[in-house]
């Protein structure tokens, strides 16, 4: 494993760009600690690295989309603009995921991801409908009493 140090020349503290013809996955590190040196953006060029660093952004997505969608699912009272939301988070994920990420992880991670979201847009979709149901049928019961 490489490893590379960085010096400081002048007072600006700057560090001047690399141009490297490699593909690469580039990313704004979130370091909060005051004694450390400010990134602006960082790229990783070592794909088990970058597969690595994907791999745990998409298992915090997730986490937190599976959360979304089984509170969206499991709520009994319900309402159609949560699950549009949720929806709406769930195909952000997805094109994130196509259009991002799949250049560099796994086929098999890849497929796994996708059959997963598929579950959550089909789960999704069916309580919708089943809300759509339940509004429709609570408007023919006041049209019958009236």
């Amino acid at each position: 494993m490489k490893s590379y140090v960085v010096k400081k020349k002048n007072k600006n503290k700057k560090i001047s760009k690399f141009k490297i013809k490699t593909e690469g996955y580039e990313f704004k590190p979130n370091i909060r600690k005051e004694c450390l040196i400010k990134i602006d953006s960082l790229t990783v060029y070592n794909l088990e690295m970058i597969e690595r660093l994907l791999e745990k952004k998409i298992e915090i997505s997730f986490r937190k989309l599976t959360k979304l969608v089984f509170d969206k699912v499991n709520d009994e009272e319900g309402n159609q603009g949560g699950i549009c939301i949720a929806l709406n988070e769930l195909t952000k994920m997805k094109s994130m995921i196509i259009n991002e990420f799949k250049a560099f992880i796994k086929k098999s991670d890849y497929d796994k991801y996708m059959k997963r979201l598929k579950l959550f847009e089909k789960e999704l979709k069916n309580k919708l409908i089943f809300l759509e149901e339940k509004v429709k049928l609570k408007e023919e019961e006041e049209v019958k009493h009236r």
